[in-house]
């Protein structure tokens, strides 16, 4: 099957998304758009829609999570620093809400 996505949503598996009620995608191909909560200064990175070409540079990240180590630095920062070397546009967006589900001893996540 030839299947051809317009958008990807990357979520961590301990997000569940609020209900929104308005149509939830990106301004256009070439913005990510992330939540506007929970960035510490820098970008989410639980949760995140884009084009699948700018997904594709989102998640490319973790090829080079070990810079996040030798550089001792937190994942929102790293993945702003990240982005940020592709010139990459990220919107947050206040409506685009989304839960932390419980997780830990005994539950799964």
């Amino acid at each position: 099957m030839n299947i051809r996505y317009e958008f990807l949503i990357r979520a961590r598996p301990d997000s569940g998304r609020a209900a929104v009620n308005q149509k939830l995608e990106p301004l256009n191909n070439l913005t990510i758009v992330i939540p506007d909560q929970h960035h510490f200064g820098d970008y989410n990175d639980r949760f995140a829609i884009g084009s699948t070409s700018m997904m594709e540079k989102y998640t490319s990240r973790w090829h080079n999570v070990s810079a996040c180590y030798i550089k001792n630095i937190h994942a929102e920062p790293f993945l702003k620093l990240f982005l940020d070397q592709f010139d990459t546009n990220v919107t947050s967006m206040k409506r685009l809400t989304y839960e932390q589900l419980p997780h830990g001893c005994g539950q799964c996540h």
